[in-house]
């Protein structure tokens, strides 16, 4: 049965992903037809090679999972990790969200496996245009974490001094009985238009992956916010 799940929560969140990724490519594909400058066309270029290279990690990951798929983790600055995925994000968004960016003065380290880092924002980015927000903040930053990390989606971990990923939303948020399903493999409130779920599964998986404690305060037609605390890297 552990098994199903797992199969469950991948395949839900890289369907996710890839709606995402389709939806980029569109767009710039759609963009370079008309009159671009040469620095317009080629930032556009840029973008589209950006999603492809993310659609070929999704792709073997998917190849990776049958030996469990291992996170291959390397130290990143958050800052700059979020800084480069900020135009493909814009991109996910269609122009009908705000995209802000709150980064600390000092660089924000963290032993990370990339590509499911990028998958967390991209799936709560996505989830946000899908809950029809019009803003959503990404902030990164250094953090002194109490007592009430302790035991958080069931890490293990102790209070101290993290780099911390917030991504907050003006969306529709979610209730209580709505929350405490929103991790489940395949869920979605959006069956009728063809949703594949939140694409909470994966985010909860890579969380636990990297013993990343995290936390999600979310209001109905207020919006949500997911925090997490990742250990600093020197």
């Amino acid at each position: 049965m552990d098994d199903v799940v797992a199969v469950g929560r991948l395949t839900s969140g890289i369907a996710h992903d890839f709606a995402g990724l389709l939806t980029v490519l569109s767009m710039s594909a759609g963009a370079l037809r008309t009159g671009l400058s040469e620095s317009e066309r080629l930032e556009e270029l840029d973008i589209l090679q950006e999603a492809v290279e993310k659609a070929a990690a999704l792709t073997q990951r998917l190849r990776s999972f049958g030996s469990q798929g291992a996170v291959e983790r390397q130290v990143v600055d958050l800052r700059e990790r979020l800084g480069t995925a900020a135009g493909l994000f814009g991109r996910i968004t269609g122009g009908r969200v705000r995209l802000e960016v709150d980064f600390a003065d000092v660089p924000v380290r963290s032993c990370v496996d990339v590509l499911q880092l990028d998958q967390v924002m991209l799936n709560l980015v996505t989830n946000a245009r899908d809950a029809g927000a019009t803003r959503v903040v990404l902030r990164v930053g250094q953090q002194v974490a109490d007592e009430s990390i302790i035991g958080l989606n069931g890490v293990r971990c102790d209070p101290g001094a993290y780099a911390c990923l917030e991504i907050e939303d003006d969306g529709q948020g979610m209730g209580p009985s709505t929350l405490e399903c929103a991790f489940e493999p395949f869920f979605t409130t959006r069956s009728e238009e063809g949703g594949t779920g939140f694409g909470l599964a994966t985010v909860w998986d890579s969380a636990n992956r990297h013993s990343w404690p995290f936390q999600v305060d979310s209001r109905p037609r207020v919006g949500t916010r997911f925090r997490f605390w990742m250990p600093l890297a020197s």
